[in-house]
């Protein structure tokens, strides 16, 4: 069986390689949880502001009328009632709404267990929130209510050509078939020759869907109605009439449920953004409808993959199942701008999806889903899914077509190799988007989660898919809601959303051709993904696409040709000489022992395991499936796993498995491929050891040589680095440390060097910063008294504090009334001049650190006597008494005729210790020159002063 857990989960690919370019890593957290068990959660972005998606208990639920859509305190439980007030809810609403006569269905698989819990505000922390709600015994399982998307699609109307254009088939008269690529390519769109004779190929023969030879045998019966989850569809749209499904039960605008389904007047289906019957249109829901389902054959339009042949009851049914609305506010020039919105804060998107499989839908369409950021899909949309996978078809149907449902999802526009949900699910049908050229649709989806790929054409892209009359030709065709005058119902528009619903279509003719009471949705799937192309798409895609487009390109001819249950298909054979091995990656082949041709070989099943393969548990490896329907007897096929670690052993087994599911016996690759051995690039450092002490305003530059043996492209990581700076030149990394942007403290810093492979070295680097103080004068300085003429030398280690005074080195600045000399830690000052005078003198410590002081001077010319201030005197007279005077002194003051007018005794210990200075009163004396003299210890120093 080609069921879809047969994907792998790491992606085999074949020559391509990857670089690691940036070592950051970041984290988020799950924003829902389940009690007792921990579940991925989506994007924590999209959801809405005051809700909560809640599973309740089912002794919770048995409390509760069940009938009611509403629920309010009191609710009939009084631990629900508690429950709300504690969470701060103002009602519960069923996401499931009651059903009716689907009701015990719905209860046995426990939809009637979820509601949306509407809160009073919006909480600070959603992820807070939801693991709040699902304390307890109240809730089972709590998330947020994530909003459905639809991709942006460009759009260009069409009206209806008023005749037949050349190129329909010929049983059909519909006028827009021929622009149709997508289902007859005859490789005449947008091919031509540039302006300097290149040619240019937009379209390739065939790259379609084949939809031709598949009408022959089918097409669509009424019986198989498709449920078009999207947008609603414009059920007045004159190219849809005789294709929709309707509600025979229900009388239509008389506000009742006349069927006892659980809906008010769905007489197309209901209208859940608006949560009411009456269907509204969009472009989107309408264009994927009309490529469903478009009636064939009535003269007008498009043609739909199972629209019928033009008689009454001929044609598949289309569902409406409208899950968005237009946006009245929607602005084309705001890029932000959404055309449509979507259910919201309804929380009905998984409602939709199980309101087809009630009403007698089989395929469940959908063009929507979660955005690129999801990492799962939400766990009531996933119940809805595997509800209608169960109970879709069976008596629900107007006569039995198929046990159970097919849910099939668009892959989503992102142009990424990434899951994206609901598609990526196991359950579900994924399919991508190629062009009319057979290559990979620009914006599409693509990787391990794909099933299938389809048209979903291209707008132009530089000078391919031009523009053809103005027309976006290479884009698909379809239906949309025609404008105020009845005109341009028809429009181009691309994407996965368009490429969707031709898989839904050729879903619905393989229904139409072998439905019936004993056809299985298992059986539907295996003709699905064994419906493609006999051909190797990756001859036609970029190396990024490679194995990335699932099974192949379905081909609606192929999907329903039938098998011959006979065919055993025969196991290939591996072949080790061809085994290569690379630092990540190793290559393996092996050859075909069948051919696609005769349904003996439809595709590989590539097993993958770090522990040696056996028939007991290949179960456990992971398995890759890849298309080979193509293929020759004895074609030799290569693939290469590129996301090996180095020094690692890979082991490999394969099976062959023919169109009709039986496989192969399995082959076991002995011994695997083991990666080459890769050494670690070396770190070399500028330094000894592996600590740099720093203080003060130390500066240091380390440098780390990186060296790779092998010559492998290395990146780089620094953890806490802080304010360290960081340069590159060829293969060093250079520090520059400065101490002064840390406080004191041990600081580690770890560089780590991984080569392109993934070996890596670390080295930690300590910074250790120790405390320092600035250089200091000492307490107690004096001036500095010195004779004109006259040196002095002072040691400066005796004026300056410092941790490592050796280690100080000295500037000066000064004036002219010194001469000064530093050498050898010595300061040699010179008088020059008679006066006051200042010497700037800087000390920096070995750490950069400057201490800058000013040293007063003093420059005399007489001893005991430095100075007499001012020399004509009025009233008062400053002696400044010099260091060779100590303890008593006396100073008498003489006429120049030798007679005394004032004598003075003081003590030197009670001058100023700086100034030194005796201050005496001369106001009493008369006018005239004087002569000072100061005794002391039995000398006489002598100066004079004028009198005024």
């Amino acid at each position: 069986m080609l069921l879809k857990d047969e994907k792998m989960k790491i992606k085999m690919q074949s020559g391509l390689g990857w670089l690691l370019i940036a070592l950051l890593s970041g984290a988020c957290s799950d924003a829902f949880t389940e009690s007792k068990q921990a579940i991925e959660t989506p994007a924590a972005d999209g959801y809405a502001a005051q809700e909560l998606s809640v599973k309740l208990h089912k002794d919770i639920v048995a409390q509760l009328d069940g009938t009611k859509r509403e629920l309010t305190i009191p609710t009939g439980s009084h631990r629900l009632d508690e429950y709300m007030r504690v969470q701060g809810a103002v009602r519960l609403t069923r996401i499931f709404p009651y059903a009716g006569k689907d009701e015990a269905l719905q209860q046995r698989e426990g939809l009637d267990l979820w509601y949306t819990m509407q809160l009073s505000k919006a909480p600070e922390s959603m992820t807070r929130a939801v693991g709040d709600a699902a304390r307890g015994d109240v809730a089972t399982f709590v998330e947020p209510v994530f909003a459905a998307k639809l991709e942006k699609v460009s759009f260009q109307a069409v009206d209806m050509a008023p005749t037949r254009d050349n190129g329909g088939p010929s049983c059909f008269d519909d006028p827009l078939y021929s622009r149709q690529w997508d289902f007859n390519n005859r490789g005449n769109i947008g091919n031509y020759t540039d302006e300097k004779g290149n040619p240019v190929v937009s379209s390739i023969v065939g790259a379609d869907i084949n939809v031709e030879p598949a009408w022959t045998i089918t097409t669509g019966k009424r019986e198989v109605v498709v449920a078009v989850v999207d947008g609603g569809v414009d059920t007045g749209h004159p190219d849809l009439q005789g294709s929709f499904w309707t509600n025979k039960g229900e009388i239509p605008g008389n506000g009742l449920d006349d069927d006892n389904n659980g809906y008010v007047d769905d007489y197309y289906g209901y209208n859940f953004a608006d949560d009411k019957g009456v269907v509204t249109p969009t472009r989107h829901g309408t264009h994927v409808a009309g490529t469903i389902a478009a009636r064939n054959n009535n003269g007008r339009g498009v043609c739909g993959i199972a629209g019928g042949d033009g008689t009454a009851d001929s044609g598949t049914r289309i569902m409406c199942c409208q899950i968005f609305k237009d946006n009245p506010n929607y602005d084309p020039t705001d890029p932000e701008s959404t055309e449509t919105i979507g259910t919201g804060n309804r929380n009905l998107d998984a409602a939709a999806i199980v309101y087809g499989a009630n009403n007698g839908a089989v395929i469940s369409q959908n063009s929507w889903g979660y955005g690129a950021g999801s990492k799962a899909t939400p766990q009531v949309v996933k119940e809805a899914i595997a509800y209608f996978n169960k109970y879709a078809g069976g008596d629900k149907t107007e006569k039995p077509v198929m046990q159970g449902g097919l849910v099939i999802f668009a892959a989503g526009n992102d142009g990424l190799r990434l899951p994206t949900y609901p598609a990526a699910d196991d359950d579900v049908v994924s399919v991508a988007a190629f062009n009319p050229d057979f290559q990979a649709s620009w914006y599409t989806n693509y990787g391990e989660t794909v099933d299938l790929a389809a048209p979903g054409g291209s707008q132009p892209v530089k000078e391919k898919y031009p523009r053809e009359n103005g027309l976006p030709t290479s884009a698909v065709l379809s239906t949309v809601p025609p404008n105020a005058e009845g005109k341009n119902g028809y429009a181009y528009m691309q994407g996965t959303s368009m490429a969707c619903p031709h898989v839904s279509g050729i879903a619905a003719l393989v229904v139409s051709k072998y439905g019936g009471a004993a056809f299985t949705a298992a059986e539907l799937r295996r003709r699905l993904l064994a419906g493609v192309k006999q051909m190797n798409y990756n001859e036609y895609v970029s190396a990024n696409h490679f194995d990335g487009m699932g099974l192949g390109y379905v081909d609606a001819m192929e999907a329903l040709a039938d098998y011959d249950m006979t065919v055993e298909p025969v196991a290939p054979q591996f072949l080790p000489e061809k085994s290569k091995s690379g630092y990540n990656s190793v290559t393996i082949a092996w050859k075909s022992a069948n051919k696609g041709s005769d349904g003996s070989l439809q595709n590989y099943i590539l097993y993958m395991s770090e522990q040696p393969i056996t028939q007991a548990n290949c179960g456990q490896a992971t398995r890759h499936l890849i298309n080979a329907n193509y293929a020759k007897a004895d074609e030799v096929f290569e693939r290469t796993n590129m996301r090996m670690a180095a020094n690692t052993t890979c082991y490999f087994a394969i099976q062959a498995v023919a169109r009709n599911g039986k496989t192969s016996s399995l082959v076991i690759l002995q011994n695997g491929v083991t990666t080459l051995y890769n050494e670690a690039p070396t770190i070399a450092v500028s330094m000894d050891g592996n600590r740099l002490t720093l203080a003060g305003r130390d500066k240091a530059d380390v440098v780390f040589t990186i060296t790779d043996k092998e010559n492998h492209k290395c990146s780089y990581q620094f953890r806490d680095a802080g304010s360290v700076g960081i340069t590159t030149q060829d293969n060093k990394v250079m520090l520059h440390v400065e101490a002064t942007n840390y406080i004191p403290g041990i600081y580690p810093l770890t560089l780590t060097v991984k080569d392109e492979y993934g070996a890596s070295s670390s080295f930690t680097l300590f910074i250790e910063i120790v405390a320092d103080k600035t250089p200091t004068l000492k307490a107690g300085f004096e001036t500095l008294n010195i004779k004109r003429g006259q040196h002095k030398t002072v040691a400066l280690k005796d004026w300056i504090v410092d941790e490592k005074p050796d280690g100080l080195v000295y500037e000066t600045k000064h004036d002219g009334s010194v001469e000064v000399k530093v050498a050898d830690g010595e300061m040699t000052i010179t008088g020059k001049r008679f006066g006051e005078s200042t010497i700037e003198l800087s000390a920096t410590d070995v750490h950069g650190q400057t201490g800058v002081f000013s040293i007063p001077v003093f420059v005399y010319e007489k001893e005991g006597i430095y100075a007499v201030y001012p020399t004509i005197a009025t009233t008062t007279l400053y002696i400044k008494v010099g260091e060779e005077v100590e303890g008593d002194a006396e100073v008498v003051v003489r006429s120049m005729a030798g007679k005394e007018v004032l004598r003075k005794r003081f003590s030197v210990a009670a001058l100023d210790r700086q100034k030194r200075t005796l201050l005496m009163d001369v106001s009493g004396i008369a006018r005239g020159s004087y002569v000072v003299s100061l005794v002391n210890r039995g000398v006489v120093y002598q100066d004079k002063f004028v009198k005024k």
